[in-house]
């Protein structure tokens, strides 16, 4: 997204809006990683086969909790944890139980780990650094509410919905890594990768990395996105 452009967007002599307070980045796991844990000791989570992650990052990982035995806080969980065809063997820490997670802290990993987490996630991790501008700063279109969401690398998001929390999408502009994509509720999508100009399933599956993990983004407005862009099958 341009700078004109965003300009166009933002109301004059409007505040500056203020970024939310830094966070651990912990990415949010899903169907589209390929990320695993085997247990091995203690053994009552072991039996019960792979863990379910629900986060991970460079600092600990948080497990989805199941009926297994969990072992208390304190208390250390070690396996094999897989991000695509690497494989790690890891030690870590229980600090917390709420609810349906389990909460971890590594406190033993490898050589070369966190470089790994961070090689492996820069589209979430990116995602995570998001803030969403104030919406009173911003210029009302006359098609709907607008929502802009802004980080590094060129990461933005500018999305219309019909009114002001309806989660009704009617167009939107996503710009990450220098490429970008523009659609409409309707399922038009055009824009593409910097340097080709086309919109590459890989493109896509990126894009849905990146929101799945902004934060703040309606739930119902990132449903319609990440179904407008799923790659076509064949």
């Amino acid at each position: 997204m341009s700078l004109t452009l965003l300009r166009k967007m933002l109301k004059l002599g409007g505040e500056a809006a203020k970024p939310l307070p830094p966070r651990p980045p912990r990415v949010r796991l899903g169907e589209l990683h390929s990320v695993s844990f085997k247990a091995r000791e203690p053994a009552g989570v072991a039996e019960g086969g792979e863990l379910r992650i629900a986060n991970l990052s460079a600092e600990g990982i948080g497990f989805v909790k199941d009926l297994r035995a969990w072992p208390e806080p304190g208390a250390t969980i070690s396996g094999t944890l897989r991000i695509g065809e690497f494989f790690q063997e890891v030690k870590a820490e229980v600090r917390h139980q709420g609810g349906n997670l389990v909460g971890c802290r590594f406190v033993e990993t490898g050589p070369g780990f966190r470089e790994r987490i961070l090689q492996s996630f820069l589209t979430e991790l990116a995602a995570l650094r998001m803030v969403r501008v104030n919406p009173d700063v911003l210029q009302r279109p006359e098609d709907g509410f607008p929502s802009l969401y802004v980080g590094e690398n060129g990461c933005e998001l500018y999305v219309i919905e019909s009114a002001e929390g309806s989660g009704e999408l009617v167009r939107f502009t996503l710009s990450f890594f220098g490429n970008q994509i523009e659609g409409t509720g309707e399922g038009e999508l055009w824009g593409g990768e910097l340097r080709s100009g086309r919109i590459s399933p890989e493109l896509l599956l990126t894009a849905q990395r990146l929101l799945s993990n902004i934060d703040g983004l309606d739930s119902r407005l990132a449903a319609s996105l990440g179904s407008l862009l799923t790659p076509s099958e064949g």
